[in-house]
């Protein structure tokens, strides 16, 4: 059976274009421009001085998915989009402040409802809808699918907003800035407080004088 080779996406798509009962197979990563604009959008450590070229090399993008243009009795007109994002992306721990990876798989399960479709009963207050026989994420399109804004708001829902390289990171000394990880200080040694840390709280260091 013949299987059509996967289309690149372009970040916008023109919905006026697509047929009903419309099925197309994307594939893309950040080779591609748009793409890699938004990896370099997630990627807070791209510009470290001495580990940018690593980074950027150690860094990637890849989006793989179905777009299908439907009808049912409960949506006079629906897009679907079902699929994955993997990426691998640089951050900064938020006790060490040392750049970490972070790699996120997260699959798509989204539908897109014509916007005059929006004030509607049924979709008023809804951030998902039951379509294909499963929960998905509801979204409203005018005449184009905005592909990347898209994209962006799965992977910035996803991120980890409180980063840590490891659960035992000991942080920084408040008093000089040495990253305890690499050895205690002159101002002191400190215990902390992992649940505070998790949370994000400011840490109260107890010095022990040398």
């Amino acid at each position: 059976m013949y299987t059509p080779k996967p289309e690149t996406p372009q970040a916008e798509i023109n919905t006026r274009h697509l047929k009903l009962n419309d099925s197309i197979h994307f594939q893309t990563n950040h080779r591609c421009e748009w793409v890699r604009e938004l990896l370099n959008e997630v990627n807070a450590a791209r510009e470290d001085e001495d580990h940018g070229a690593i980074i950027a090399e150690n860094s990637f993008l890849e989006v793989d998915f179905t777009l299908n243009k439907k009808t049912s009795s409960e949506h006079p007109e629906y897009i679907t989009i079902k699929g994955i994002i993997k990426t691998t992306f640089w951050t900064y721990c938020i006790r060490c402040l040392q750049h970490m990876p972070e790699t996120l798989k997260i699959d798509l399960k989204a539908c897109f409802v014509p916007e005059k479709f929006e004030h509607m009963a049924e979709y008023k207050d809804q951030i998902t809808v039951y379509a294909d026989n499963e929960e998905m994420d509801l979204y409203f399109y005018k005449q184009s699918l905005n592909l990347r804004d898209f994209l962006q708001e799965q992977i910035s829902i996803n991120i980890d907003p409180l980063p840590l390289h490891s659960e035992s990171c000991m942080g920084l000394c408040q008093m000089c800035g040495h990253n305890l990880n690499e050895g205690s200080c002159a101002h002191l040694h400190s215990k902390i407080d992992s649940e505070d840390m998790s949370e994000g709280k400011r840490i109260q260091f107890r010095p022990t004088l040398h």
